[in-house]
């Protein structure tokens, strides 16, 4: 039995590549094998997200009876969700007699690990109750978007009261993608 070393791979997007593991399982070849392994997108896509294989050519034998396929990640710097995509063995042609597959897929998972730092562009506001009112900035500090952000804005009493010294707030603000 031919297959991957493990049924599913998790790698960090700053890692720049998976090592996918395909080895003989079990058993002993009396000839020389050959299956092919392709990727296939899933919510993580080719090219954005990694570099496609499709049909690349895995040959066993009595002396080589595990192989290494390096499949690059695409970190392109912004924060998006985990993603996730998959590789498949086959055989070239026929499958040879007593000679199997399996696992003949694993699940390959990216983890994005940026981070982007919301924030108040100000953290302390101070007006006089002539004014009437103030502006609080608020935004993306540091780092990129790479998918859209919702945040629930909140006023919170400390030494002013809502309804008698501010109209309360609690609104939804939404950053979008910065790419």
């Amino acid at each position: 039995t031919i297959g991957f070393g493990s049924p599913s791979y998790s790698i960090s997007k700053s890692q720049g590549h998976v090592q996918l593991q395909v080895k003989i399982l079990d058993g002993k070849l009396g000839q020389p094998v050959s299956v092919l392994i392709s990727t296939i997108d899933g919510s993580a896509t080719a090219p954005n997200d990694y570099t496609s294989i499709f049909g690349l050519l895995l040959v066993f034998n009595d002396t080589v009876s595990n192989i290494d396929v390096i499949v690059p990640i695409v970190d392109n710097g912004f924060l998006e969700y985990n993603k996730t995509f998959s590789a498949k063995l086959s055989f070239v042609n026929v499958q040879p007699k007593n000679v199997f597959v399996s696992p003949s897929t694993t699940n390959i998972t990216i983890i994005d690990n940026h981070l982007v730092t919301i924030g108040f562009n100000v953290t302390f506001y101070s007006i006089s109750v002539r004014v009437g009112k103030v502006t609080v900035g608020y935004g993306v500090l540091e780092g990129k978007l790479g998918r859209l952000v919702q945040l629930l804005l909140t006023t919170n009493d400390v030494s002013a009261i809502a309804g008698e010294d501010y109209t309360p707030a609690n609104i939804t603000v939404t950053f979008n993608a910065s790419h």
